[in-house]
């Protein structure tokens, strides 16, 4: 892993565009007057395909009677601007004296908000435009909103990144000199915030009638690419030996490894006219470097 520490790339932030769309109320033109409501969202994240999910819902009368669409499965979502498009698998019922009509079909609509973002577009009316097609029928609806509204919405959402390095053990270098370690170090990154840092660190190791241990009580930096992690900051050394004791105040580095094939931990503590370095595989204990969203 080499002495090389808080070098190592972080993991990127995730972050997605919210599209979608929510309006309920009454449209109407010449001929009919439909209730509706609509809801439909698409997530696009940098690491990941779009995701869309939304409901529609809609009800009328004809001249052969009640009419509903209902679908919770909206598939696709499409925004131009203060438009979105939205289309899914439906059910349109239709409801007479001869009794329920059912059939299963595909729904287009078209929402516009007229209010909107664009203030070009500003005095313009809520619009609804809604299409169902099957192999049985076809059905066709378009007017302005008379009662209600339909809002278009767009905005940038980054999850809090929260990156972690935890570890307890004992490590053998190759000199089979061990090393008992102890670590657990947070950093979370949230958008709009100051970002937050906390985490300890102990080590003890012995050698020729001496031992020394490392404690480092608040962790200053953190690095991580989700398989190694770079912490460091302030620390004391203890050193023991036949002719005392000796406490000095430095700096230590720690880089730490999460491997399949085995765990590692490198130290480097630092302080004026001394310098002590370590560097071995675990032998007992694990060590664990990740991150959640």
């Amino acid at each position: 892993m080499g002495l090389a520490l808080l070098a190592l790339p972080s993991v990127a932030q995730e972050c997605c565009l919210i599209e979608g769309v929510n309006g309920r109320g009454v449209a109407a033109n010449d001929q009919q007057r439909v209730g509706f409501s609509l809801f439909a969202v698409k997530a696009t994240c940098e690491h990941d395909h779009a995701r869309v999910r939304g409901t529609f819902a809609l009800q009328t009368m004809t001249e052969r009677g009640h009419l509903s669409i209902e679908t919770d499965r909206i598939l696709r979502l499409e925004r131009d601007g203060n438009t979105v498009a939205v289309s899914g698998p439906a059910v349109l019922t239709l409801r007479n004296r001869d009794g329920e009509h059912r059939v299963l079909g595909v729904v287009h609509v078209v929402a516009h908000d007229g209010a909107g973002m664009d203030l070009a577009a500003a005095g313009e009316s809520d619009a609804l435009a809604v299409h169902f097609e099957s192999r049985d029928m076809n059905w066709d609806f378009r007017g302005p909103v008379v009662e209600g509204n339909i809002e278009v919405f767009v905005r940038r959402h980054c999850e809090c990144q929260v990156q972690f390095a935890r570890g307890r053990g004992v490590a053998a270098n190759e000199n089979r000199q061990h090393a008992a370690f102890d670590f657990d170090v947070v950093s979370r990154r949230c958008p709009e915030q100051e970002p937050q840092l906390g985490g300890q660190f102990g080590f003890r190791t012995a050698s020729d009638n001496r031992s020394l241990s490392i404690m480092m009580r608040d962790v200053a930096a953190f690095e991580s690419d989700g398989t190694n992690a770079a912490f460091g900051g302030p620390a004391v050394a203890v050193i023991r030996s036949r002719d005392g004791t000796r406490e000095i105040r430095g700096v230590v580095r720690v880089r730490v490894h999460d491997g399949e094939d085995g765990d590692g931990i490198v130290v480097l503590f630092e302080a004026e006219n001394f310098r002590f370095a370590y560097e071995g595989r675990v032998v007992r204990g694990e060590i664990v470097v990740g991150s959640r969203g």
